[in-house]
């Protein structure tokens, strides 16, 4: 028999402790809490980087047209000028929506009334939630009327179908999962989430897709499960810019699978939604459509993004110098979850840190849904602003000697994806070390204009490229790893490529070397982390 969700929240419950319809919010209880312990900057709260001036900018000026001529509609769904403009935004940020999708959308105040108004047209059923996850979903779906049943869903990157089969009951009706995910920064190779995907559509089950955190993935693109073959019909998506623009950017968006519309039918959706009251105001509207018709592409984003992976690189080395433990280096978002050292469980180093450091720090309790294991974690944000200089300050002299000179980020050869990097400063040597794809023996000219010296490919490359970069003196190294989609460096892997480049930078005296693999996105990024990390020490 399944605990009441209730009663897994009650496990957060603190003095002066906030509530949502008498239910108590573990997240703003802690927030709350870090606060009266002397906590003067919070590193809790899910909010992003600023963005620049002259993209917001956009938000204040005079009401869109299109956004005024629709707005008789917005009373249900919003404006269809709004959610048309969405529907193409997100399928080229990599979620798989058809036209059709702009009449399935229903703007809301927020992420949390979209998953709010979704969550409660499965009332009086089961929800599993991905766990570990953002510990105000169980208090939404409480109040909704649904019994939210965490489960461990995914364990080290792979869908575990045995421990859904374990939490599915004849009450279940939908699966939440969110990913990119919070708070590991987790993204999911694309073959999991498939299975995980099929594994809901053969037992008939909704899925409830929570993408907010999709716009700020270091590497490659979302994968969605409504991009799993036959899913599409039983997902529905639940989004917002929010996490792109900030508070400004206020409406959210559900795309109801039409699964789900036809379940639950046009009288109840509209009723559900009225009741609700989430509509977002016209003004509201308007500035998001505004601003994102003069950055469809979000190429403001590249940079920000970029600060996000180097902070949580960053603080994920700070906290392993203090004893903690960081399972999953993030791929995506903000975020650092990581274990307290041995001996201490999360809400004790929380505790601590508010106390001596200042700091606001959020403990695993809020995030893993009653389960114990959790207790030993904490999460750490790194948006609203943070930056460096501020860590330094408050962390002290804890933090790493990086050496970072500064990030580089530019168009690669496809115009499309990110060519990213990290400056080191080495001595009177000046190395660049940058990722890429799409190197063959068209492009040599490029490569050579680029100031490359040296590539490391991370798997076998064509021989005609090898000789075309070798008559323009470039230097070539294989360094081939394994065939999975989401590769991580082991310990061999790590010595023998960071001794790859020390070679390397003995040798050159100025110069760029390109990381290479033209057929996996995720083990560039990952080979650029572990030489920042390991190059920047002492």
């Amino acid at each position: 028999m399944h605990r009441p969700a209730g009663e897994i929240i009650a496990r957060g419950q603190l003095d002066g402790q906030l509530s949502i319809q008498g239910l108590v919010d573990p997240i703003s209880t802690w927030e709350l809490k870090v606060r009266n312990l002397g906590a003067k900057r919070l590193l809790t709260i899910s909010k992003p980087d600023p963005a620049p001036q002259d993209v917001m900018r956009f938000f204040d000026e005079t009401p869109h047209p299109a956004v005024m001529e629709d707005s008789g509609s917005r009373l249900l769904q919003g404006s269809r000028a709004l959610r048309e403009r969405l529907v193409e935004v997100d399928r080229k940020f990599g979620t798989d929506y058809s036209k059709d999708d702009a009449d399935r959308l229903y703007l809301t105040e927020g992420v949390s009334g979209a998953l709010s108004f979704t969550l409660s047209l499965f009332s009086g059923s089961d929800v599993l939630i991905q766990r570990p996850g953002w510990g105000t979903v169980y208090t939404m779906a409480r109040v909704v009327g649904c019994n939210p049943v965490p489960c461990d869903l995914f364990e080290g990157g792979v869908f575990n179908p045995e421990k859904a089969d374990s939490a599915v009951t004849k009450r279940t009706k939908a699966v939440f999962m969110n990913m990119p995910s919070n708070p590991e920064g987790m993204i999911l190779p694309d073959g999991e989430v498939r299975k995980f995907a099929e594994y809901c559509v053969d037992r008939k089950l909704h899925v409830v897709s929570d993408e907010v955190y999709k716009y700020l993935r270091y590497v490659g693109r979302n994968y969605s499960p409504l991009n799993a073959p036959g899913a599409s019909e039983n997902v529905t998506v639940v989004s917002s810019m929010s996490k792109v623009y900030g508070e400004k950017a206020k409406p959210g968006y559900a795309r109801l699978s039409p699964a789900l519309l036809r379940e639950a039918g046009r009288d109840r959706i509209a009723d559900a939604f009225g009741k609700m009251n989430q509509t977002p105001s016209p003004e509201s509207q308007s500035s998001l459509l505004n601003a994102i018709e003069h950055h469809e592409d979000l190429a403001f984003m590249y940079r920000i993004v970029d600060g996000y992976f180097h902070k949580t690189s960053f603080m994920a080395d700070y906290l392993e110098g203090l004893g903690c433990t960081v399972p999953y280096r993030p791929n995506a978002g903000y975020f650092v979850f990581a274990r307290a050292p041995e001996g201490m469980d999360g809400a004790s180093f929380v505790e601590r840190m508010a106390g001596e450091r200042g700091v606001g720090m959020l403990p695993g309790v809020c995030f893993g849904g009653g389960d114990r294991r959790y207790d030993d974690y904490f999460r750490v944000s790194l948006g609203d602003g943070v930056t460096y200089r501020e860590l330094d300050k408050l962390l002290g002299d804890a933090l790493p000697d990086t050496k970072v000179a500064g990030a580089i980020v530019k168009p690669d050869l496809t115009g499309k994806t990110v060519f990213n990097g990290v400056k080191l400063e080495r001595g009177r040597k000046d190395v660049t070390i940058t990722s890429s794809s799409m190197i063959h023996p068209k492009n040599v000219g490029w490569v050579v204009k680029q100031g490359i010296t040296d590539i490391i490919s991370l798997e076998p490359m064509q021989a005609g490229t090898k000789t075309a970069l070798a008559s323009r003196g470039v230097k070539t190294y294989d360094f081939p790893v394994r065939d999975d989609t989401d590769v991580v460096f082991g310990e061999s892997d790590v010595r023998s490529l960071v001794g790859l480049v020390k070679g390397i930078l003995e040798k050159n005296q100025k110069g760029s070397i390109l990381i290479h693999c033209e057929h996996c996105n995720n083990r560039t990024p990952e080979a650029i982390r572990v030489l920042t990390r390991e190059l920047g020490r002492k």
